[in-house]
């Protein structure tokens, strides 16, 4: 018969493939692992058990890291909250920022939106809008690009910007 041990490890390991377990109920899982398996010592040594590389089990740990009030708040939950925004929370040093994080996840934040969210805290650029542009085609079998450095593109700009570009190449085929 299979000991305890062996049951928690399949049962880990079958609801880490699932991903239908909070993260935060599978990062102690992952914990109760190393702390109570002598075949696991390292993190390395529990990410080969479970199939998943070391990053991912460190960062699933990191979890643990979160102030026990937002644990719980996660782990009391129904809105399923992924595992990666979950680490990528958890990487954060700052309490408040963390728990604002938490509530926009728990209020239904993409996955997206939040990355977006620890980059801007982060300092890092977000993703830039794209730059408005008019793009024309002529019966010369050409296409001209109006693109704005900046974020309006009137009517008036268009045009100015299309005569200034004919006088420069009006005058370099001169």
């Amino acid at each position: 018969p299979e000991d305890e041990l062996t049951r928690r490890v399949k049962s880990i390991i079958s609801n880490v493939q699932r991903e239908d377990v909070g993260p935060v109920e599978m990062a102690e899982a992952l914990q109760a692992l190393l702390d109570e398996d002598e075949r696991v010592k390292t993190q390395d040594d529990l990410a080969k058990l479970i199939g998943k590389d070391k990053t991912w089990v460190s960062g699933m740990l990191r979890i643990l890291s979160l102030p026990t009030p937002l644990q719980a708040k996660v782990g009391s939950t129904q809105q399923s909250v992924s595992y990666d925004s979950m680490i990528r929370v958890a990487r954060l040093d700052n309490p408040a920022e963390q728990t604002t994080l938490i509530d926009q996840l728990l209020s239904g934040a993409s996955q997206k939106a939040i990355r977006q969210q620890i980059n801007h805290l982060k300092g890092k650029p977000t993703e830039a809008a794209p730059k408005p542009k008019k793009v024309y085609h002529t019966a010369h079998k050409a296409t001209i690009i109006v693109q704005s450095e900046t974020v309006a593109l009137s009517q008036e700009r268009v045009v100015a910007a299309l005569q200034e570009a004919l006088a420069q190449a009006r005058k370099n085929a001169a």
